[in-house]
């Protein structure tokens, strides 16, 4: 019995305010989406909002709504799914994006 090859997942990082010496937090997709290090640090202990760079090894910043928005438009016609793995600090965990129904 084979079975198929694991799907390639994309790498997002979180960008943690601890370990960052960034002025400023601005989404790359929305314009809504912009604090100063202050603010994001306190949203990001708050658990409001959270910034990635996406893909990983990428520059490029995504605010947690628009991750999700991103994976979605590099989503092949024929994929139902979107694997998402994070990094955060020493830790990892994996995110499944779906399509919606159409």
């Amino acid at each position: 019995m084979s079975s198929k090859p694991e799907k390639p997942e994309l790498r997002a990082k979180v960008l943690n305010p601890k370990r960052t010496r960034r002025k400023k937090f601005e989404c790359s997709r929305c314009d809504i989406a912009k604090y100063s290090a202050k603010d994001y640090k306190i949203l990001f202990e708050a658990r409001k909002i959270i910034y990635f760079h996406f893909p990983a090894p990428s520059r490029k910043v995504y605010c947690h709504e628009c991750l999700f928005k991103e994976a979605l438009s590099r989503m092949k016609p024929h994929e139902k799914f979107l694997k998402i793995f994070v990094e955060d600090l020493k830790e990892g965990y994996t995110l499944s994006v779906e399509r919606e129904n159409q």
